[in-house]
């Protein structure tokens, strides 16, 4: 990824954690919420020698303190925080790793633009979690489908980041899975963003080895890791 592409995602999560770009990704900082408003849980993401943990501004002060004896490698582990999420009572949703994307992929001949109400047959086909774990239940204003026999089988859509359609969300119905149709329309859905607005995300459960593998094909780029606690 190009240095201006990784200043520009850098400073997007300074804003998030409330710090400055300087401080990104070394030692370990604890902030209440700025831009992640009246969120209820905790959001926590590292990298390199950084840990970043924004919090409720009633338990800041708190958990900065119950954090501050523990080592940077043990913070960047997701059994460190599963532990800390149980001795709160608390679930950990992720991790999940970033991926960013500056170069257009280039648009597949065999995926077309689609509108939301051409998903309905999909929703169907998929459970409750698949669906909001791949963006559809967000405001995704652009969406990729793919057909075969003329039934919708893979889509994707893009949400916004950074005040742009630029993350990527993919599905594939479960007949038509181990067929590499995620990198169809994941490469449709960044080739969009990418020419129109420089940049995609690509999030992945860091257990989901297909959304990770397409990531990697479609020349993503890890950046960092991130989990919530709510």
């Amino acid at each position: 990824m190009r240095r201006q592409s990784g200043v520009f995602v850098d400073e997007s999560w300074a804003e998030l954690f409330g710090i400055e770009p300087h401080a990104l990704w070394c030692g370990v900082t604890v902030r209440a919420h700025g831009t992640l408003g009246d969120y209820a849980g905790l959001f926590v993401a590292w990298r390199g020698a950084g840990v970043h943990v924004s919090a409720p501004a009633a338990r800041s002060s708190e958990i900065a303190e119950s954090l501050a004896a523990q080592g940077i490698r043990d913070l960047q582990t997701p059994e460190f925080w599963s532990a800390y999420a149980r001795s709160i009572d608390r679930n950990v949703i992720g991790p999940s790793t970033h991926h960013y994307l500056d170069e257009d992929p280039g648009m597949p001949a065999a995926v077309v633009r689609i509108e939301t109400s051409e998903l309905h047959a999909m929703r169907q086909a998929v459970s409750a979690h698949e669906w909001e774990e791949s963006g559809f239940d967000d405001d995704a204003p652009v969406c990729f489908g793919l057909s075969a026999d003329g039934h919708l089988v893979a889509a994707a859509n893009l949400t916004s980041y950074a005040e742009a359609p630029r993350d990527v969300g993919v599905l594939v119905v479960p007949d038509a899975r181990g067929q590499r149709l995620v990198d169809e329309v994941g490469r449709a859905a960044a080739s969009y963003a990418v020419s129109r607005h420089g940049l995609a995300r690509w999030r992945a459960r860091t257990s989901n080895r297909a959304s990770l593998g397409a990531a990697r094909r479609l020349g993503f780029e890890p950046w960092c890791t991130q989990l919530a606690i709510r």
